[in-house]
């Protein structure tokens, strides 16, 4: 093996043969060969990425960082930086976002030129969006616009800082705000950027469908049918997936089901391919960690010292392991059992709830229904009052008639002062825990005005209460008031609404 071997390794990788280089940077590493801090540097960082190009990012960020390791010897101060600032991308990737903006602003301090400053402050930016920091993100991209520098000669980066706070927006669903900073992007880049140029119209319009401007989104997508077959390779297989899914679903929407079938024919048939190779490279990686695990099992055999060594480890960390999962299944299944418990009262809280309103929802009717009565027997005594009257006037041969027929009224209309007392009973039961909560909290209310806290309660109307109670609805409102100042409410607060919550 020599640094030749390096080399190839190199170029397989930039043809595409990502297998064949992978093996050939394995077997460089398995020669036990000394190599040159700069041939390290450059065997660590192609089996990163080929490892990165399988999608085995773990494994791919721990050669990474064996490489970033020899830059100190490998390459000058002034050269460091930039054989390093690749290494943010595969933090990224496993989630470790703050290592990779720390790279990042090393080189904002470092570097002297202003397109390189400026694709810095982009990459943070993205990072911060990676992580879910929207508004981080957008104060990093609006620095590259904020810059003082050539508008016309960094056109493109500008451009590209656009349409990214257009997508921050539309994370943040603002879709009109995204679609102002997306055309700027579509402006900037329609002739510099394709793929820039294809995913910003595609954002466009994927605003316009959450916008149910459905006409705009397909106008918009047809902006893309100007680009040739041997563009989409360079747009992306993923992007063109997104264009025929709003397509789709735009078509759909409008109810053209011929269109929209047409395009969902074109996206599962680009899908399937998609997950064909994604098929194939899930295969090589399984065969690149049999290579590894293969390697290290040489290592293990080169002493049986070590070897027994690691089994007595391994041993102790099993029981310690076992002992561990013991006592987090004990956690789990105590966790489980508590919040088990607390959905069981949840609901009959919830059930206790929904009883109660039905029951307060029944006698609130039957109170309209008394109420109703007593406004038909007051009718009645008044009637009853004129015929007395007329008794008064009658012949005699005719006054014990006529007062054995108002003796027989009297009698039939008796009952509705017993349907009063039994609706107040069952309505003290049904809300006994309010009048507790009420007799305690405010002592200083009198029996009547706490009555009337019940009606109100039930959301009965003043002419409601008035005809319950036999008084004038200008006497409710003049009780209402003195019962306002005996609670603590503000002048626009709904009563009604804090008994509620005192309930």
């Amino acid at each position: 093996m020599t640094n030749l071997d390096v080399v190839d390794a190199k170029i397989l990788h930039h043809k595409g043969y990502i297998d064949q280089s992978l093996r050939k940077g394995f077997e460089i590493l398995a020669s036990n060969i000394q190599l040159s801090a700069i041939d390290s540097f450059h065997t660590y960082q192609i089996l990163a990425y080929n490892l990165d190009a399988l999608s085995n990012y773990p494994l791919a960020l721990e050669y990474a960082e064996y490489a970033i390791h020899t830059v100190d010897r490998a390459f000058e101060k002034n050269e460091k930086f930039q054989n390093s600032k690749w290494i943010a991308s595969y933090y990224i990737k496993v989630g470790k976002f703050q290592e990779a903006i720390d790279y990042k602003k090393q080189g904002i301090g470092i570097s002297k030129d202003t397109l390189t400053i400026l694709k810095l402050y982009n990459d943070i930016g993205f990072i911060y969006y990676q992580d879910n920091q929207l508004d981080s993100a957008i104060h990093y991209y609006k620095k590259i616009v904020e810059y003082d520098i050539d508008t016309e000669r960094f056109s493109g980066i500008i451009g590209l800082a656009m349409g990214n706070i257009g997508a921050v927006y539309m994370s943040k669903k603002d879709y009109k705000t995204a679609l102002r900073y997306l055309k700027i992007d579509a402006e900037l880049n329609w002739n510099r950027d394709l793929t820039s140029y294809y995913n910003a119209l595609n954002s466009q319009s994927e605003c316009y469908y959450f916008l149910e401007d459905y006409k705009s989104s397909i106008k918009t997508l047809d902006g893309l049918k100007k680009f040739k077959s041997n563009d989409f390779k360079k747009i992306g297989s993923h992007s063109v997936l997104k264009t025929y899914k709003l397509y789709m679903d735009s078509y759909a929407k409008l109810n053209q089901s011929a269109l929209s079938l047409e395009y969902m024919n074109k996206y599962f048939n680009l899908k399937d391919s998609i997950s064909l190779d994604k098929l194939t490279y899930e295969s090589l990686y399984k065969e690149v960690l049999n290579y590894k695990l293969s390697n290290i099992q040489k290592d293990l055999e080169v002493s049986n010292t070590k070897i027994e060594l690691i089994e007595a480890k391994k041993q102790r960390v099993n029981f310690s392991t076992y002992l561990l999962i013991i006592f987090i299944l004990l956690i789990l299944v105590i966790i489980i059992a508590y919040f088990n418990r607390q959905r069981r009262n949840s609901q009959i809280q919830r059930l206790n709830t929904e009883l109660m309103v039905l029951e307060i929802a029944n006698k609130k009717k039957d109170l309209n229904n008394v109420a109703s009565n007593l406004s038909f027997i007051r009718k009645f005594i008044d009637e009853a009052l004129e015929k007395i009257k007329n008794i008064q006037k009658a012949t005699p041969e005719n006054i014990k008639s006529e007062i054995i027929s108002l003796s027989h009224e009297f009698k039939r209309f008796k009952n509705s002062d017993e349907n009063l007392a039994v609706l107040q009973t069952d309505f003290e039961k049904t809300n006994s825990q309010f009048f507790s909560k009420l007799e305690k909290q405010f002592p200083e209310l009198t029996q009547n005005e706490r009555e009337l806290c019940g009606m109100l309660l039930l959301k009965l109307s003043t002419k409601d209460i008035a005809s319950f109670r036999n008084v004038t609805p200008n006497a409710v409102k003049k009780a209402r008031q003195r019962l306002r100042k005996k609670l603590p409410l503000s002048e626009k607060e709904s009563i009604t609404k804090f008994l509620e919550n005192l309930k």
